[in-house]
């Protein structure tokens, strides 16, 4: 089975940030605050531990380079996710909505 939601990269990553848009605006309204004590677990060891949990457990691994590519685009959304509440909480983004 055969499932492509993207055509290019380009669009990948254009669904990426409304993506990590969207679940940054739910973890700030879930009260996720981002400090230098939480932080290596937010952008260092949750994106690390997605890209496990889809390449080894789930077999991306199986879809060769592709499947390492969209493993590690889908870590990347949650340390984006992450990047843009913290961004958020410096006040830097209060234009867009998000803060």
């Amino acid at each position: 089975l055969l499932h492509f939601t993207c055509r290019s990269l380009d669009d990948y990553f254009n669904r990426v940030n409304i993506w990590s848009t969207l679940n940054s605006k739910d973890l700030i309204a879930k009260g996720v605050r981002i400090s230098p004590l939480n932080g290596w677990y937010y952008f260092i060891f949750k994106p690390a531990a997605i890209f496990f949990i889809k390449y080894f457990l789930k077999s991306g691994y199986l879809d060769g380079k592709v499947g390492l590519l969209i493993c590690w685009l889908s870590s990347l959304t949650y340390f984006l996710s992450y990047a843009k509440v913290w961004e958020a909480q410096k006040g830097k983004i209060k234009n867009e909505g998000i803060a």
